[in-house]
């Protein structure tokens, strides 16, 4: 749990295969900017784990 109200789960590629079928969902790689330039999921957005509550603000809130 990151700070008082932020929880993560763990999905399977096929959960994510359903996701990416909603524009319902962000998905945020939580990796450094080095591992996500290597390689990431095209929908994916890149907010390391360290910056995360730092950039919390960012990320549209009608959104899961």
């Amino acid at each position: 749990m990151v700070g008082d109200n932020m929880c993560f789960e763990t999905i399977s590629a096929k959960a994510l295969n359903l996701y990416m079928q909603s524009r319902d969902y962000i998905l945020i790689d939580l990796r450094d900017y080095a591992d996500y330039r290597r390689g990431h999921i095209p929908a994916a957005i890149n907010i390391p784990y360290d910056d995360l509550m730092g950039n919390i603000n960012q990320l549209d809130k009608n959104k899961k």
